[in-house]
């Protein structure tokens, strides 16, 4: 009966420390989960960036190449932070990027005159490139980016 009241004491103690060594783990977690998520957040956002400036550069400048590799070589990257939606909308953006670059250097063979029979796909590629530069790439991206999503 002696021992019984350091028995006591000892197995609370015991006790307090095992409970409070659990939380202590469960918020290196959560720092570790937060961490995480923002690390895959940034490495997103080159690539969200990197495909808005494409778009951008394609209606302020035009098309500065058949495709741009520093562009294309993030496909693979994209798949895997992505799927395979972003992947293949940026592969969207990469093909009609050249489509219209390649529309361009006619335009430059042809004395900087428009051939006729491009005009009407060189508009459909602007009007293309406006519109996801404005709203559809941010759309796209949005789930993948939406710091709302992180209070779960």
């Amino acid at each position: 009966m002696k021992g019984l009241p350091a028995a006591i004491v000892t197995g609370l103690i015991t006790v307090v420390l095992g409970y409070l060594a659990i939380q202590i783990q469960k918020e290196q977690w959560r720092v570790a989960h937060a961490k995480l998520r923002l690390d895959l957040f940034d490495k997103r956002y080159k690539i969200f960036e990197a495909t808005w400036t494409e778009l951008s550069q394609a209606i302020q400048r035009g098309p500065v190449g058949v495709s741009n590799p520093n562009f294309t070589n993030l496909l693979p990257q994209a798949q895997f932070l992505f799927g395979l939606e972003i992947r293949n909308y940026m592969s969207e953006v990469a093909s009609k990027t050249t489509e219209l670059w390649m529309i361009q250097k006619k335009i430059e063979a042809n004395q900087n005159i428009l051939p006729p029979e491009l005009i009407q796909r060189n508009t459909e590629l602007m009007e293309w490139f406006t519109k996801h530069a404005i709203d559809e790439c941010r759309a796209r991206f949005g789930p993948y980016l939406d710091f709302s999503k992180w209070t779960e």
